[in-house]
């Protein structure tokens, strides 16, 4: 039984830090420690992470047979047969990764189009003058 749950425990510890390595570069919670990426090139990884995400979540949901041997066993009574649980289990993972991937998607293009706004405006009045617009200048 220890074995099981230090076994149990280390996957949950993988888990954690591949979901940190993933969103590391996306996030980009060091910016003095390596430089950003891109926002454009940010969407394309996520894209690229969800794809890959959806396949699987869309294998678990469609499958017609229980991919894990050890998980078709009798369920108790008042549950999900195995093969249900499992479609479910996908269906979650496909929409509910996928909506949080596509939020990030969002909130990286609303970062990218408010930079590239600013940059197309040029210098405001502040950064000009050193002074706000509400500023008079001293006498």
């Amino acid at each position: 039984m220890g074995g099981d749950r230090l076994l149990h425990d280390l996957e949950h510890l993988a888990f954690f830090t591949s979901a940190i390595l993933f969103w590391w570069p996306v996030v980009s919670p060091a910016p003095h420690f390596a430089r950003s990426v891109h926002p454009v090139l940010r969407v394309v990884y996520l894209v690229t992470g969800a794809l890959q995400n959806a396949a699987l979540g869309l294998l678990l949901a469609a499958s017609p047979r229980v991919l894990y041997p050890s998980y078709a066993a009798s369920p108790e009574p008042g549950t999900l047969s195995p093969l249900d649980d499992q479609a479910l289990g996908g269906v979650v993972m496909w929409a509910f990764s996928g909506a949080v991937d596509m939020l990030a998607v969002i909130l990286l293009l609303h970062q990218f189009f408010q930079a590239a706004d600013r940059e197309a405006l040029g210098p405001t009045t502040t950064e000009r003058h050193g002074r706000s617009r509400d500023t008079a200048p001293l006498p």
